[in-house]
């Protein structure tokens, strides 16, 4: 009985192993593998949206009250690189979309 059980156990950890380490990229590599657009303001860059961009698996987005501005891609697509816009400015919320605050600045693309 013994002797069934221990083969089992060593190939529960070997799958166990295999399916932790995904893809063979570490968190840090697959989080450099996401992107996200950004524009800029005269405090720093914010979000264009709350949406993620991965190249491994699912694309994701921020829900964490993270300063956004309501861009969709094909209006950042759009805009042109260092040509001043007027932004509204929001926070990333729950339902993983910007919650509009009414607050306007000016911003821009890099």
């Amino acid at each position: 009985m013994a002797l069934e059980v221990f083969p089992t156990f060593i190939i529960v950890i070997i799958i166990s192993i295999l399916m932790a380490s995904g893809t063979g990229l570490t968190a840090e590599r697959r989080q450099q593998e996401c992107s996200t657009a950004h524009l800029y303001t005269e405090d720093g860059k914010i979000r264009a949206g709350c949406a993620m961009k991965c190249n491994y698996g699912s694309n994701g987005y921020f829900t964490n009250s993270e300063v956004c501005t309501d861009a969709p891609d094909e209006l950042f697509n759009r805009m042109k690189p260092g040509h001043n816009y007027t932004c509204q400015l929001g926070q990333c919320g729950h339902n993983a979309k910007c919650q509009l605050s009414g607050l306007l600045t000016g911003c821009w693309k890099l």
